[in-house]
């Protein structure tokens, strides 16, 4: 509630528990600002129910994370870009 972190400005969020739930926008929009403030600081530490998967790598370079090592993330951010007529590129 009222999370104002960097780019955040009064944003609240209500995040379900039991489910996979995933925070998605362009670069820049405040994804990672409100994740950190609103659940548990370490990568895999539950908390009430909270599993939290962040982009750290995981091996290779420092920009390997889960989604880009799987493939994950390419088509998630051309759909995204198709839907908003703009460049893959802009989605993190």
């Amino acid at each position: 509630r009222g999370a104002t972190t960097h780019n955040l400005r009064d944003v609240d969020v209500d995040i379900p528990l039991g489910v996979l739930a995933v925070v998605t926008g362009v670069a820049g929009s405040g994804k990672s600002s409100l994740v950190h403030r609103s659940l548990p600081q370490q990568p895999g530490v539950a908390d009430a129910g909270v599993v939290s998967i962040d982009q750290g790598a995981i091996r290779g370079s420092r920009r390997s994370n889960p989604a880009t090592y799987t493939g994950l993330l390419d088509p998630i951010r051309k759909a995204f870009a198709k839907a908003n007529g703009v460049k893959p590129a802009l989605f993190s």
